[in-house]
């Protein structure tokens, strides 16, 4: 056994051998004591109960005044966990039988180290129980936060890339193919965007294709100026990125006398554009198909703007086998 003095209220403690390098508590004042290793053996057998309470050593050491430190701190939740342990137990109390002491010493120290590791954990775990270990206020790409009804919030599908022919989101497969502006007021705050657009979509044609670009206008000069469609190369795409520059958006429009001239081009495709697909209604569909007449040509049909159109551009796409698709002016820009 070892006897130390407690180093606060001075009274005399008498220490299991197995504490030796370790710490206990005082059961008197409830100081935290270490051990030194070469007192180990310096002691008689030490009494292992307290008087008139009978209770063990190993966990009087460990507990503390309640009345005089307050509650919260954790330390009684460690002398129930060092009591039921076992670390009380006779074995851990008893001077080991003539022939076996160092064996029982060593076996003592390593169950007694294993103890101390536990305690050491406990100890952790009691220190951080008022706080998060984990913080979720971050969140995860791979679990996005939910919103009002308690649904994860549902992210924007990517735009499909097409690295052929293209118009924004719809792939051209025609081999002469007019893009038909729509350059009337309801487009003054996208005209110029959809004529970067065009122009991209001009150069991505290649060698193999012509184009004609048409606005609905009858007075805005459509290019080339005789209406005639012309290989989409480089030269000629700079070319129309020219004659684009003044253009400008205004007034009323319709789209009549442009698609007569679209579909007199012999065109395979034409992409209607226009910012005001909300305003078209079935007779308006009924009269682009009449002037189609029996024209194989297909026409996809591009919506700008956030609202939702009637219908009409969708179903006059599907009606000639062309495509439809609806493009925020921010997309445009």
């Amino acid at each position: 056994m070892i006897r130390i003095t407690c180093t606060n209220c001075k009274n005399v403690l008498t220490i299991d051998d197995a504490f030796a390098g370790g710490v206990c508590r005082c059961q008197h004042c409830g100081t935290i004591q270490t051990v030194p290793a070469h007192l180990k053996g310096s002691a008689e057998r030490a009494v292992t109960a307290t008087a008139g309470k009978g209770k063990n050593v190993a966990k009087t050491l460990y507990r503390s005044d309640t009345s005089a430190t307050g509650s919260g701190s954790g330390l009684d939740e460690l002398a129930e966990v060092v009591h039921s342990s076992g670390l009380q137990h006779n074995s851990l109390m008893h001077k080991p039988p003539a022939g076996t002491g160092k064996a029982n010493n060593r076996n003592t120290l390593i169950f007694g180290g294993v103890i101390l590791a536990a305690l050491i954990v406990v100890i952790i775990m009691l220190v951080s129980r008022g706080g998060n270990a984990v913080s979720n206020s971050g969140g995860s790409d791979q679990n996005p936060a939910p919103d009002q009804t308690g649904n994860p919030k549902a992210t924007a599908p990517k735009p499909q890339i097409i690295s052929g022919p293209s118009f924004g989101p719809i792939e051209i497969t025609g081999n002469t193919v007019v893009y038909l502006i729509d350059d009337g007021s309801a487009a003054q705050d996208s005209l110029e965007s959809i004529k970067q657009v065009c122009l991209r979509s001009v150069r991505s044609l290649g060698l193999d294709r012509r184009f004609l670009i048409l606005f609905w206008r009858p007075a805005t000069p459509a290019y080339p100026a005789d209406f005639t469609p012309i290989t989409a190369s480089s030269a000629n795409a700079d070319d129309a990125k020219i004659h684009l520059t003044d253009i400008v958006a205004y007034g009323a429009t319709q789209v009549d006398d442009a698609l007569k001239r679209a579909i007199a081009a012999q065109s395979d495709e034409i992409v209607l554009i226009t910012a005001k697909g909300d305003y078209m209604d079935a007779d308006w569909q009924k009269n682009v198909m009449a002037i189609r007449g029996k024209s194989p040509v297909k026409i996809d049909c591009v919506g700008i703007g956030d609202s939702q159109d009637q219908g009409v551009l969708p179903n006059l796409a599907d009606a000639t086998g062309g495509k439809f698709a609806r493009i925020s002016v921010n997309a445009l820009r």
